[in-house]
């Protein structure tokens, strides 16, 4: 048999004849090799927080100097202001980049447009280039309308999707996050646009306000305002939806699989079937749905897996409450939900009648999207 040795290697035993003094300095060297590299590991975590730096123009052009460039987080209400250097310069580090900032420039009577930072993109190094006009000073600046296009996404059997299209900013380069916005039955598109306005608008993110009417054929009368939609309709319009992610893709400046679908009522069950069927989708909301139009669709897939879901619903509308817990029984984490007590509002009046539900919204895509 091999005998395997215990005795020393013979490095060891001429340290361990020398005296301890040497032990020490051998294992104070070890220590500093393993901590060095710790320290630089650590370095690099650090050094992952976001920057936002550019420039400042005169209405001419020419760099301004000493104009004061404000850095707001939203979340906690906090101002940061940053003074330009004689080049127009300005500069700011270590900013967390979970969160959603807010620039904009002043000199005198001079000011900028507003530039968001959205936490949606992840981005750590943000070059902005603000060019100064002339403000009223007495009075608040009007919020611009987001900037909107119309729209077709065409489908199989001459079905098709209208929408309004968001794009994402112009001023960044880059692949953006999208949101898709799906209303409920006997709705038009046009309930979005208070929440795209208040809640989306100014963020890095495409937001595309799809028609589920426009989804059906023309001679299929208009909207359905049934609470159980037909199996099959449901089909042609997640066909549609599958669409939606290619067009999106085409774009160029969209990410196809940072997508975020939210929708009420019928809306609300094609986000949740469009987040099991098809990858591109990276976080959806389910605002007021309902377990029976999904059941046979879901049971018909192949590989569905929910996921990445919020669910909102009040206590008053009671088919609501209990469809949600359904349908987050079959979803996958991440997931949560939320059943606002003291109201019945249903779809989009859960939006409109509690701000808490929309800053939910908003929070649930930020830490998704990115």
């Amino acid at each position: 048999m091999f005998r395997r040795s215990l005795q020393p290697a013979s490095g060891l035993r001429t340290l361990i004849r020398m005296g301890p003094a040497p032990i020490l300095l051998f294992l104070a060297l070890i220590w500093g090799l393993f901590s060095g590299e710790a320290r630089a590991q650590g370095g690099e975590e650090e050094a992952r927080t976001k920057s936002i730096r550019g420039h400042v123009a005169r209405p001419d052009g020419k760099p301004q100097p000493g104009a004061k460039v404000f850095v707001r987080n939203p979340r906690n209400e906090t101002t940061t202001i940053l003074i330009t250097d004689e080049k127009g310069l300005f500069a700011i580090h270590g900013l967390d980049p979970s969160m959603t900032y807010e620039v904009h420039a002043e000199y005198q009577q001079l000011s900028s447009r507003v530039l968001a930072i959205s936490s949606m993109l992840k981005r750590y190094d943000n070059v902005l280039s603000f060019t100064l006009a002339e403000r009223e000073v007495e009075d608040e600046p009007a919020p611009a309308a987001a900037p909107k296009e119309s729209v077709e996404i065409p489908g199989k059997g001459g079905l098709h999707f209208a929408g309004d299209w968001y794009p994402p900013p112009d001023f960044e380069e880059g692949r953006f996050p999208a949101v898709v916005l799906l209303h409920g039955s006997g709705e038009t598109r046009g309930v979005w646009d208070t929440f795209i306005q208040e809640k989306l608008a100014g963020n890095m993110v495409g937001v595309l306000n799809l028609d589920l009417n426009s989804g059906e054929e023309e001679s299929s009368g208009g909207a359905a305002t049934s609470s159980e939609a037909d199996p099959d309709r449901m089909d042609a319009l997640l066909e549609l939806l599958e669409a939606t992610f290619a067009w999106l893709e085409a774009r160029g400046t969209i990410d196809p699989y940072l997508v975020g679908v939210v929708g009420t009522g019928l809306g609300a069950d094609l986000a949740f079937l469009a987040s099991g069927k098809y990858e591109n989708v990276r976080a959806a909301v389910v605002i007021s749905g309902n377990l029976a139009n999904v059941r046979g669709v879901a049971e018909r897939a192949q590989d569905f897996q929910p996921h990445s879901i919020l669910f909102l619903a009040t206590r008053g509308d009671e088919s609501s409450t209990a469809s949600i817990a359904g349908l987050e029984g079959q979803t996958g984490y991440p997931r949560q939900t939320r059943v606002f007590e003291g109201s019945s509002s249903r779809g989009i009046e859960v939006l409109a009648e509690i701000p808490e539900a929309s800053d939910l919204v908003v929070e649930w895509l930020d830490k998704r999207l990115r």
